[in-house]
């Protein structure tokens, strides 16, 4: 069953809280089309901003006006030379149109749609070989007959992967491949093609702007590889139009180190930019780690230019989840959500899950090295997004899922396929997650503001909505005062922050609300980490439960709701669960004189994950491997907040 298909089943759905958010959300999804390619502006020039003077002007609107709005900045386009190589030939202009809820056409001719456009998006093709593919596609070139362009043409991703785009590319420093950029003339072109696709980045990020309905953002995917094809990868997403005239690529910056450097000292006046980290569950451990990967130490000025520059982080996307692991530092059980890898076993540090591959670790690392260096590099707010590289952002309904690497997983038979449990088949992928923000309007200044601030939340894919509010003030009855969220700004602070030290236990104030078009809310909870002398230590509270449940006072879990799945149609329980649910929760384990951290996870009632939908759907049996459950239970991450004793 699609979510398209279940507004029969939601009917006359009336959720305040819900559609009150989305009021200012409705002109973006029935805006007219933008811009013809005759109407486009032309490329902006890096010291002009053509942004209104109205887009930085809020005269009417109040942190309390803000609403929820979902994007997807982890896109590839046929600029990108993998997406290229999977045959993907959608363009960053058509990535566009189908974020902003046009149709376009995929690999095999698949025409795919948005059930609902989003607010905003940005196209991160990867920089390192910008260009590549019209080289090789030119007799005239010089570098037509490389093994490289060979193999491009061929489609052959193998024998790109084995050459220098993958032992050559995760060498230190990265060796590019014979014949492209070599002396003078070869270094030209190369800087060149990156140029050309830089103009047209940013043009396509200009004609598709429309401030108050539909957003862009200018940026690109800095690829840094870790060992044996491990992820150290970093979206660069910048504010506005001012921009370094000349990216910065893996190849001039070896270490993310370097990046961090670089963009403090090449983004300045007008300019501000975020990088985004992704796939720490593929990273083997480096993502969060205090040493670069070849081992040497951060510095102290390394770790505090990763605190300015990387605000947020990638919490899933295509690839997997990269909340936690059970059997790292936990035992929670909703650890194990889409997990693509299995956990280290004894010596093992590559292609598994040790510490460091996730952002929990992260956060209790964080609390640690703040301890010890006065500095916490890890202080990340959460967002989701697709790394689609069939350039369709958005594009994460489970049923209608049309894979995302071009040929490579265009057919059902491929998606379907099992694969030996610690490799990353296809049918290990998901259709990828969503970033979202509060922000007072849909425009670049208000949205970034908001990815600054860590006002943000990830979720599975779906649209439900969750905001944590933390305060020592809060009084009893909070939750139920209608004006709620305008005395918790007021009197606390917003997810993204650190909590002002009081008196007593912190309280936290969390409000989710349901996706409309997707199964009810079963159940907030509460992550709490903090640290205890030199332990890093964790606990997970359910502190809201759907149906009038409450949670074991001991266990701290809700009891079953009694949500069931009707494995036969994938229809699901009509009349359990919830479509909104607000709790104050007052830590009743509060150690004033101990570090922590606190962040809401949301979860609905189990659904058919998007291969057992899609089988049944084509009349087969679902994939029966232990590792690929029939079910899964959507969710949504807050940002977390802070407490420093």
């Amino acid at each position: 069953m699609t979510r398209r298909t279940l507004r029969t089943l939601i009917g006359a759905l009336s959720v305040a809280t819900l559609l009150a958010a989305c009021d200012e959300r409705k002109d973006a999804e029935t805006a007219s089309p933008p811009a013809t390619e005759a109407e486009a502006p032309p490329a902006p020039e890096p010291a002009a901003d053509p942004t209104p003077p109205a887009e930085t002007a809020l005269p009417s609107k109040t942190a309390a006006d803000r609403v929820p709005l979902y994007g997807d900045l982890h896109v590839h386009s046929a600029a990108s030379f993998d997406s290229y190589t999977f045959g993907n030939r959608v363009t960053q202009e058509d990535a566009y149109r189908f974020a902003h809820g046009e149709e376009v056409a995929i690999w095999g001719d698949r025409k795919v749609k948005l059930d609902r456009p989003l607010d905003f998006a940005g196209v991160t093709d990867h920089i390192e070989w910008w260009g590549v593919p019209d080289l090789c596609t030119d007799e005239n070139s010089g570098v037509y007959d490389t093994d490289t362009c060979l193999a491009l043409r061929d489609q052959d991703w193998g024998r790109l992967n084995g050459g220098k785009l993958g032992a050559g590319y995760s060498a230190i420093p990265p060796e590019r491949a014979a014949g492209f950029c070599e002396g003078e003339e070869g270094m030209k072109r190369c800087n060149d093609l990156r140029a050309m696709v830089w103009d047209m980045t940013r043009t396509n990020a200009a004609k598709f702007y429309e401030p108050g309905k539909f957003t862009t953002f200018i940026g690109y995917e800095f690829t840094q590889p870790a060992p044996s094809g491990g992820h150290l990868h970093r979206n660069v997403i910048f504010a506005n139009t001012h921009v370094p005239d000349e990216p910065k690529s893996t190849y001039d910056l070896v270490f993310d180190s370097e990046l961090w450097r670089w963009l403090e000292e090449a983004c300045t006046g007008a300019c501000d930019v975020i990088a985004i980290p992704h796939n720490q569950n593929i990273s083997w451990g480096y993502a969060f780690s205090l040493e670069r990967r070849d081992g040497t130490p951060y510095t102290d000025e390394d770790l505090a230019r990763r605190a300015r520059i990387e605000r947020i982080a990638e919490m899933f996307q295509i690839k997997g989840a990269s909340e936690c692991t059970v059997g790292v530092l936990t035992s929670d059980e909703e650890c194990g959500f889409e997990q693509v890898f299995p956990v280290c076993a004894e010596g093992d540090k590559r292609g598994c899950q040790r510490f460091g591959s996730t952002a929990r670790d992260g956060l209790k690392l964080g609390l640690k090295t703040e301890a010890e260096r006065g500095v916490n590099p890890f202080k990340y707010g959460f967002i989701g997004s697709t790394d689609t590289h069939n350039a369709t952002p958005g594009a994460t309904e489970e049923a209608t899922f049309p894979g995302g690497h071009g040929r490579r997983d265009a057919s059902l038979e491929t998606r379907l396929t099992p694969v030996p449990l610690g490799q990353s088949g296809f049918l290990r992928f998901n259709p990828g997650g969503l970033a979202a923000v509060w922000a007072e309007e849909n425009t670049r200044e208000a949205i970034f503001a908001a990815m600054k601030r860590r006002e943000t939340f990830a979720t599975s894919g779906g649209r439900m909505a969750v905001r944590v509010f933390a305060s020592f003030g809060f009084p009893d009855g909070l939750d139920a005062d209608p004006d709620r969220i305008a005395k918790a700004y007021a009197q606390g602070v917003a997810m993204g922050s650190d909590l002002p030290r009081g008196d007593g236990a912190p309280a936290l104030l969390v409000e989710a609300t349901r996706d409309p078009m997707s199964a009810p809310l079963a159940k907030i909870q509460i992550v709490k980490g903090w640290l205890d002398g030199e332990d890093m230590r964790e606990q997970v509270f359910d502190i809201a439960c759907s149906d009038g449940l409450s949670p074991d006072p001991e266990t701290h879990q809700c009891p079953d709701n009694g949500a069931a799945v009707d494995m036969a149609t994938c229809a699901y329980s009509a009349d359990k669960g919830a479509d909104a649910m607000t709790m104050l929760w007052r830590d009743p384990e509060f150690d004033a004189a101990k570090r922590a951290f606190y962040y809401a996870r949301v979860l609905e009632n189990p659904t058919c994950r998007w291969s057992t939908a899609q089988a049944l759907a084509d009349g087969r049996e679902p994939p029966s491997a232990d590792w690929v459950p029939p079910l899964i239970r959507e969710r949504a991450w807050s940002s977390p907040v802070w407490y420093t004793p």
